[in-house]
């Protein structure tokens, strides 16, 4: 890991950019597959497919590692469940309940529409780069799920850069978004990229209005009288 991940910083020079968030679309599923050529490559019951996508930026700064865990302790930790003993909704998530999850990694979560009809996917982590991080944020699932009981194995996932035919029976429907900035964008009063205006270190807190508060209350003025006409004779 490391400077595997390391190119160029997108959109470098250019100014102001957009979020930039490794991104996932989870959907609580009855049953999900993916088929590359004919033949199924995963299958999962009841769990999660989860759609993986990484911004052009997830490769800067030596940050992916610490995001891609972040990422991973959420996917495992999110409660997308009810829990059948009390019906209290948004209690269990995979690991109470023995799911599975599948992962599929999906560039197209970062298409680019607001410019005519063609997709422009300049955003999407290059090819390359995006096989090592992707695989990176698979084994820190599988690594999460080992670690609260469910087990590695219960993590499956499609083939990187082929042509996928996803199959899913959503739940609900469930859909979530999770969007994981690098970890200083998160962090308060830690320079980085989303701390403030044009990054570097956040803008000072405002400071009381001190003097204001102090100011003795003075009563309002008061209002002049019109004078009174005399009456009319």
């Amino acid at each position: 890991m490391g400077s595997e991940f390391q190119q160029k910083p997108a959109g470098a020079g250019r100014g102001v950019r957009s979020v930039e968030a490794m991104r996932a679309v989870l959907q609580r599923v009855l049953s999900a597959s993916v088929e590359v050529e004919g033949k199924v490559v995963s299958r999962i019951g009841p769990g999660l497919l989860c759609l993986v996508g990484l911004h052009a930026a997830d490769a800067e700064g030596g940050e992916a590692e610490a995001t891609a865990k972040r990422l991973a302790k959420k996917i495992v930790g999110l409660r997308l469940w009810e829990d059948p003993a009390t019906g209290k909704p948004w209690s269990q998530g995979v690991v109470a309940r023995g799911y599975e999850i599948l992962l599929v990694s999906q560039f197209t979560l970062y298409a680019n529409c607001s410019k005519g009809t063609k997709p422009d996917f300049s955003k999407a982590m290059k090819t390359e780069d995006a096989a090592a991080l992707y695989s990176y944020v698979l084994d820190q699932v599988r690594a999460e799920s080992e670690r609260e009981g469910l087990g590695a194995d219960r993590v499956r996932d499609g083939v990187f850069g082929a042509m996928m035919k996803v199959s899913l029976e959503n739940d609900g429907p469930v859909t979530v978004t999770l969007d994981y900035p690098p970890v200083s964008a998160s962090q308060p009063g830690k320079p980085g990229k989303g701390a403030g205006r044009g990054g570097g270190a956040p803008a000072p807190a405002r400071p009381a209005a001190a003097a204001t508060a102090a100011r003795p209350c003075s009563p309002p003025p008061a209002r002049a009288r019109s004078p009174q006409r005399s009456p009319r004779r």
